[in-house]
């Protein structure tokens, strides 16, 4: 008697979830990078990136979003991740794409330099 009824609710679950419309959209991606080097001096240096984004907004608003990424060096002593940075930001352009609010960590860069900041950015 249970298998008849859980054969009927994944019946029913079934159909109702092939007819739900997302309403949130997401996307991402995942990336790694191998940097390896010798000097005159027969220094070797073995470097690992790894970096992660992720974007989610609303099917209806797409001008408002939530952006993240996340990015792990590890340079050296192959035990020890040298460095960890990451933003979350929200985000929203105008209809026209005139001006950007922005909401949270934020990469900052000054030539070579990169960093994060927390606050809020209007761009035009």
């Amino acid at each position: 008697m249970k298998l008849k009824y859980f054969i009927h609710l994944l019946f029913i679950l079934g159909f109702v979830f092939t007819h739900i419309k997302a309403q949130i959209h997401f996307d991402g991606s995942l990336h790694s990078s191998f940097y390896a080097w010798e000097n005159a001096d027969e220094v070797q240096q073995l470097n690992f990136y790894q970096g992660i984004q992720l974007r989610i907004f609303p099917e209806k608003y797409s001008n408002l979003q939530f952006n993240s990424y996340f990015r792990f060096a590890n340079s050296g002593d192959p035990a020890e991740w040298n460095e960890r940075v990451y933003n979350s930001y929200i985000a929203w352009k105008s209809s026209a794409n005139q001006f950007e609010l922005r909401l949270g960590r934020q990469f900052v860069y000054h030539g070579v330099m990169n960093g994060t900041v927390d606050g809020m950015l209007f761009s035009t």
